[in-house]
Order: structure tokens, then C-alpha cells, then sequence
């Protein structure tokens, strides 16, 4: 009788030790899998718009309101970003990423203030209190800087011809950048060439809808707008 109680005991720990195993497996592939995922997205970055700022409120005030709130798309502009000499593959490609959105966000600030008749080559401009666009005339280019306050901190973000000047920052900060423009500005997308070597961001402007027509004949042509050209902003 012993023996029996003693082989069924040891049947069951033996059971709920492979069982306990396999779940741990499982936990970790599923870890190392978001992991990878999470890398992967880093470097290929779409944010939808209607959960951009402006956007998200009109849908869901629905209604005539949401008619006059609506905007339209007025123009895109696209920025590239290099990689740094140095530093690990994934953190340098992290960086030509972001040199990338930000280039492109600040040509698009450049654009819109050009149908203002406002100039584009040295300029400080604040999206309310979270938010400030700087562009400064350094040696023959420009040098952009983003500042976003998000929860009490303050993260600045530096590029100059073409590359970021510090380490990445946080994904999530690269949206909340988006969002204090209250859907003004959306980020399309971001693509990598490795035939150059660099990230290419596009990002667009919406305006209300009866202002588009009027900035129509002004809207530039993305696919031959200059990137990396700082003089193509002016």
C-alpha cells in the first residue's frame, strides 16, 4: 500500500513540475516575441490619426460640430535621417528614425508658416504650453529642436543635417509630439532605405476644410522636396 501511495505521489509532482515548466517556456517565448515585436516597430513607425489630437474630439462630438471641426489634408513634407558613427546597430537606427520625423515635422512647421507670410529660416514657435518648434541658422544648415513637456518633464529633441545629437528618446514621446498639435500635424509613416543608409519620415498638415482650397496653389510636391537640403525650407 506504501508503495502505491509513494508512486502516485511522485507521479503527480512529476507532472506538475513539467507542467510548470512548459508554462514558463511559454511565458518567455511570448516575452522575447513582444520583445522583438516592440524592436521591430521602432524603426518602422505609422501613428493613426484618429487618435491624433484634433481628430479623435471630432469623432466623437459627432454632429455639425464635428463637420465644422473636420480638417483636411493641405500638404506633406518629408525629412531623412543618417545614423551616428558610432553606437550599437539598434539604438543607431533608433536615432535615424527620430532624426527623420523631426526633420520632417519641422519643414512642415516651416511650410505652414510660409502661408502666413511668416519666415521659416530662424524661428521659435510654441503648440501651447507643451510644446515649442525652434529652427537656428548654424554654419550652412539649420539646426531644428522640439521641446515636449509631457507630466512636468521637459525632453528636448536635436537634430542637425540630418542626424539626431543625443540618444534616442522614447517612442511614446514621438507620438505625444503629434498630439500636442491638436491634429494639425500627423506623422504618415516612416520608411528605412538601405540602399542610402537612412530613415525617410513623411509627415502632413491638416487644415480646416474651407482652407484647403486656398492654400492649394501653394502646396509643395513631397516627392521633390529636398529632405536633407535645409535651404529647401526657406
Amino acid at each position: 500500500m506504501k508503495t502505491r501511495v509513494s508512486q502516485t505521489t511522485w507521479f503527480i509532482q512529476a507532472a506538475a513540475l513539467a507542467l510548470a515548466t512548459a508554462l514558463l517556456c511559454g511565458c518567455e517565448s511570448k516575452e522575447k516575441t513582444r520583445q522583438t515585436a516592440s524592436a521591430d516597430n521602432g524603426f518602422n513607425v505609422r501613428i493613426d490619426r484618429s487618435e491624433n489630437g484634433a481628430a479623435a474630439r471630432t469623432a466623437r462630438e459627432g454632429g455639425d460640430k464635428a463637420n465644422d471641426a473636420s480638417r483636411t489634408l493641405a500638404f506633406a513634407m518629408t525629412g531623412a535621417g543618417k545614423m551616428p558613427e558610432t553606437g550599437a546597430s539598434p539604438e543607431r537606427r533608433a536615432a535615424a528614425n527620430q532624426a527623420a520625423i523631426i526633420e520632417a515635422f519641422c519643414k512642415a512647421v516651416v511650410e505652414a508658416r510660409k502661408t502666413t507670410g511668416q519666415p521659416g529660416s530662424s524661428f521659435t514657435a510654441d503648440f501651447g504650453p507643451r510644446l515649442r518648434v525652434a529652427r537656428v541658422a548654424v554654419g550652412g544648415g539649420y539646426e531644428d529642436r522640439v521641446t515636449l513637456v509631457s507630466r512636468g518633464v521637459e525632453t528636448t529633441f536635436v537634430v542637425r543635417d540630418g542626424k539626431l545629437q543625443h540618444e534616442p528618446h522614447d517612442l511614446r514621446q514621438v507620438q505625444q509630439i503629434f498630439d500636442a498639435t491638436n491634429g494639425e500635424f500627423s506623422l504618415l509613416g516612416t520608411d528605412w532605405s538601405p540602399v542610402k543608409g537612412e530613415c525617410v519620415a513623411t509627415v502632413a498638415r491638416y487644415v480646416p476644410a474651407g482652407l484647403n482650397s486656398a492654400l492649394a496653389g501653394g502646396v509643395p510636391d513631397e516627392k521633390s522636396d529636398s529632405a536633407t537640403d535645409p535651404t529647401s525650407a526657406r
